[in-house]
């Protein structure tokens, strides 16, 4: 595993239990980040053996820090004691910003010291970015193709009952019903459809959403909500346009000729 070590409490970190050890201490102690003594069930007094360089090395565990991964500061999980780790072998890192004027300085400064490995943290986040907007295209690409499946499933079941409600439609009718009245029911029988359709969606990619960031990539999701709540809208309204478009012509039929088709 990588980890570090120091005399001073590093920069971008919060000290949340225990103490940390004094600049001039030589005692053999450990800094645990708190995330990392979570995933491993570590506690304040636990010993740690690790192997440095041909030999091992105890640490005690006397300290918790919370670390702003967000800061772009060289941060460890584990940090351990300087005066303790003495002679042990180790290598250099640092991290600089470099205005995007001057990338063009870091193929000059690998020439000149071909035993430094830069990582340009900028690339590697736009590939990321990249990935994740080619994802989100797979995404909204499968969901295009289940909204059809959807609306064409909705047009299949109007037209398997067809006959019925075009004899229904035609007894209301001649019991006084308006066409408006009708197309309005219509439109409200398949918007409380596309209503309940759409919450039980939301609810679940909210759900899931949570679920998955935090048991896979363990972190904290605050749903979208309204994002979450304009697909749900626009689902209902996409219902309500399925059932107008497949009843229209029902609609449309005459009372006197649906009764004698009956």
């Amino acid at each position: 595993m990588n980890f570090s070590w120091r005399h001073a409490f590093p920069e971008a970190n919060t000290l949340t239990a225990g103490r940390f050890w004094a600049a001039d201490s030589r005692a053999a102690e450990a800094s645990v980040e708190q995330g990392w003594a979570q995933r491993y069930g570590l506690a304040l007094g636990d010993t740690l053996t690790l192997q440095l360089g041909d030999e091992q090395r105890s640490f005690t565990v006397t300290s918790f820090r919370k670390a702003d991964w967000d800061s772009f500061r060289v941060n460890f999980f584990l940090l351990l004691n300087a005066g303790a780790v003495q002679d042990a072998p180790y290598n250099l890192i640092c991290a600089f910003h470099l205005p995007a004027t001057q990338a063009a300085q870091l193929a000059p400064l690998t020439r000149q010291f071909p035993n430094i490995s830069l990582l340009d943290i900028d690339a590697i986040l736009g590939r990321v970015r990249e990935v994740i907007d080619r994802v989100s295209q797979a995404v909204q690409l499968v969901m295009g193709f289940s909204l059809l499946a959807g609306v064409l499933v909705v047009l299949a079941a109007l037209q398997a009952t067809a006959g019925e409600r075009r004899h229904d439609n035609a007894v209301l009718r001649t019991l006084g019903a308006r066409r408006t009245q009708l197309r309005g029911a219509v439109l409200v029988e398949f918007g409380a459809l596309g209503a309940l359709a759409s919450l039980l969606a939301v609810a679940a990619a909210a759900v899931i959403g949570v679920v998955v960031a935090r048991e896979t990539f363990e972190l904290a999701l605050v749903p979208p909500w309204p994002a979450l709540l304009a697909g749900g809208l626009a689902g209902t309204a996409l219902s309500m346009l399925a059932g107008w478009w497949g009843t229209r012509r029902i609609l449309r039929t005459p009372p006197a000729l649906a009764l004698r088709d009956a």
